[in-house]
Formats: structure tokens, C-alpha cells, sequence
């Protein structure tokens, strides 16, 4: 579990993904998270993805259950055929998945593009 978790958290990811998702994601567990400070957020986007690769990559115990539990949902759809399930979704209830802001639009890995279905559009998980 713990190696599929650093999979989801690996580096390419942490060195790409919106900050703002991360920080709304974390900020659901923010009581039961140990060992993160969110403060890290309100500093440079260099720190804040060099705290969250540390808390990552860090000890297993550190991280609630309930964050471990939402990270594999995104990781379930974080990938191709994820993203086309997503897709297929969203079309199915009638709606269109948000797109990154252009500047990331052509970027944003499938992994991002679930985060951001996760937290914006939960009805399409």
C-alpha cells in the first residue's frame, strides 16, 4: 500500500500539480493531518512541493487513513482510460469537467485532471 501511495505521490506529479488542489485536498483532513504544516502553502510554490515530497515520501503512520482513502479514488482514474471514464461521466449527468487555466491545459496529466474532478465534481466519481 505504502509503495502504491508513493507512486500516486511520486515526483513528476508533486513537481506539477496545482498547489491550490493540493492545499484544498489536505485542507479536508487538516485534523487529522501529523507532520505537515499547511502554512507551507503561503510561502514560495518551491517549498511547499519540497514539503509536500517530504510528507510523501515520508513515514507511512504520518498520513490520516482518510487521505490515504481519497488518494487512491484519484489514483484509480489518474491515468488514460481513467480520464476517459471521467469523461464519459461527466457527459452521461450532463456535464463538462473544468479544464486546468490555459497555460496548463495541454500539461495537465490525467492524475491532475482527476484531483481536480475529485474536489470540483464529486458527483462524477
Amino acid at each position: 500500500m505504502a509503495k502504491n501511495l508513493r507512486k500516486f505521490a511520486n515526483l513528476q506529479f508533486l513537481n506539477t500539480v496545482d498547489l491550490d488542489l493540493m492545499r484544498r485536498l489536505l485542507e479536508r483532513h487538516a485534523g487529522a493531518l501529523q507532520g505537515f504544516d499547511m502554512a507551507v502553502f503561503e510561502g514560495s510554490p518551491r517549498k511547499a512541493r519540497d514539503a509536500l515530497r517530504a510528507y510523501f515520501q515520508g513515514p507511512d503512520g504520518d498520513r490520516p487513513e482518510s487521505l490515504v482513502a481519497d488518494l487512491f479514488r484519484i489514483a484509480e482514474l489518474g491515468h488514460a482510460r481513467g480520464l476517459e471514464l471521467l469523461l464519459e461521466a461527466a457527459r452521461r449527468r450532463g456535464l463538462t469537467i473544468g479544464a486546468a487555466p490555459k497555460s496548463d491545459e495541454e500539461n495537465e496529466e490525467p492524475k491532475q485532471v482527476a484531483l481536480r474532478c475529485f474536489l470540483d465534481q464529486p458527483e462524477v466519481f
